[in-house]
């Protein structure tokens, strides 16, 4: 009680300072965001106060209203309830779960000799309500060729698409490369799995085509062409028996596909977006699937949403999130009103995409944030775990209720280009990550 005393009396001072324009309001600011008292942490809700105000006296945005701390945490805390299930573990858990208990273990018996766990050097002046521990479960070589993807199937093999044009099917469990897709005219750059009737196609930007395979027997599909230039990304959207395929390019447009043959010819292009100012370089969608977000060359994040009442292909920005420096090179979606973005700045950023404010500011990184990825907790009150890889070669592991970096998994040798969720539970997951040297590595990342 003391702790959250003392706590509430420096916010006191802290709001002070900040009304009154006072030049050591910012420092002020950066003490209590980064120091424990009495043995106890910043809370997440503190933690997000905090830092809501930093990012408004730096970025001086008059139209921020104030938001009560406590009510910003809970709905973020409480936004998983929303998301769909991620919870299938594809058979890797159980040996991610033994590398826990073994971990526990050790931590119970450092505890009995009185001994305190290991934390990271950079940890060790705040001692946070919980930490990670990440654990290497298998690495394998992609034929010396940039991982530039990464996605799964439905029946858990995890699929890799690379600058050779080639893309590849694995066992990830086993590490052994099941078959593979050669020849192909172009890199791959981006890789989605597209369900369909039943069917299940892997779809794949290749150049400036689109490649669809039939994942029952491996045979093109179709291809999909009318970009003018590099397919970066691809993703889904629609509602199951309405879903159309979207892609962005570096022609600065998206794309809208049909996939449903009972309204247009499978593979039509329905509509081409035009907003952004530069190559759009990565997309996700939201919950509801009828809205999506872009991220460019040219620094924006536009939010595009279905115009109400309208058809499939009838979409429109609703928001520009501003605030990266450099190049937007990957988003995810955290839930129905929050959104995760890195940039070539270095920096990753959280939003709140309905009122359009950067909540927080995540650095740690030594060079360009390339790639997200997200697994999100059973429990309702518990916040998604964000990955982030760079090309410093590091995998950080983020806690999104304070922002701190929780772990930082290490053993790549050069940047890392893909992160893609293989399971995940309510403490635990399972991440695939590939690399420019052709290196995929399977963690496991436990809650201790």
């Amino acid at each position: 009680m003391d702790a959250i005393k003392e706590w509430s009396d420096h916010l006191d001072k802290l709001q002070q300072a900040l009304s009154s324009g006072s030049s050591a309001a910012s420092k002020l600011n950066s003490s209590l965001t980064d120091r424990a008292i009495g043995g106890s942490t910043l809370s997440g809700a503190a933690a997000v106060a905090l830092r809501r105000k930093r990012i408004k006296d730096e970025s001086s945005k008059e139209d921020d209203e104030p938001v009560q701390a406590g009510q910003r945490f809970k709905g973020w805390c409480n936004m998983v309830a929303n998301l769909p299930d991620n919870s299938n573990n594809y058979g890797l858990l159980a040996e991610e779960q033994q590398i826990h208990s073994l971990v526990k273990q050790q931590e119970r018996e450092a505890i009995a000799r009185g001994d305190r766990p290991d934390l990271e050097p950079s940890k060790e002046e705040v001692v946070h309500s919980f930490t990670y521990s990440g654990q290497c479960l298998k690495t394998f070589r992609n034929q010396d060729s940039p991982v530039s993807c990464l996605t799964v199937l439905r029946n858990g093999n995890l699929v890799s698409g690379c600058e050779d044009g080639v893309v590849r099917i694995w066992n990830a469990k086993e590490g052994e490369e099941l078959y593979s897709i050669k020849d192909l005219p172009d890199a791959v750059y981006c890789c989605d799995v597209l369900i369909q009737d039943e069917s299940e196609f892997l779809v794949c930007g290749v150049g400036n085509k689109i490649y669809l395979w039939d994942s029952s027997t491996w045979k093109q599909f179709v291809v999909l062409e009318g970009h003018a230039s590099y397919v970066w990304s691809v993703c889904k959207l629609g509602k199951s028996g309405e879903q159309i395929l979207a892609s962005c390019s570096a022609d600065q447009t998206v794309r809208m596909w049909c996939t449903d043959s009972k309204q247009y010819e499978f593979g039509a292009c329905l509509a081409s977006l035009d907003a952004h100012r530069d190559s759009i370089y990565c997309m996700d969608v939201f919950p509801d699937k009828s809205s999506f977000a872009t991220g460019s060359a040219d620094t924006d994040i536009i939010i595009w949403r279905k115009s109400q009442g309208a058809n499939l292909m009838r979409y429109s920005p609703r928001r520009v999130l501003k605030g990266h420096k450099k190049l937007v090179h990957s988003l995810v979606v955290l839930s129905p009103d929050y959104l995760a973005s890195s940039s070539l700045d270095w920096s990753i950023r959280i939003w709140d995409v309905d009122n359009g404010f950067c909540l927080n500011v995540l650095e740690g990184h030594e060079e360009a944030v390339t790639t997200l990825a997200a697994f999100f907790r059973e429990h309702s009150l518990q916040a998604p775990i964000l990955f982030s890889g760079s090309r410093d070669c590091d995998i950080k592991v983020w806690d999104m209720a304070d922002g701190y970096c929780q772990k930082t998994l290490t053993g790549h040798r050069d940047e890392i280009r893909s992160l893609k969720i293989l399971g995940c539970n309510s403490s635990s997951g399972v991440l695939a990550s590939g690399c420019e040297c052709g290196d995929i590595k399977i963690w496991g990342v436990v809650q201790l």
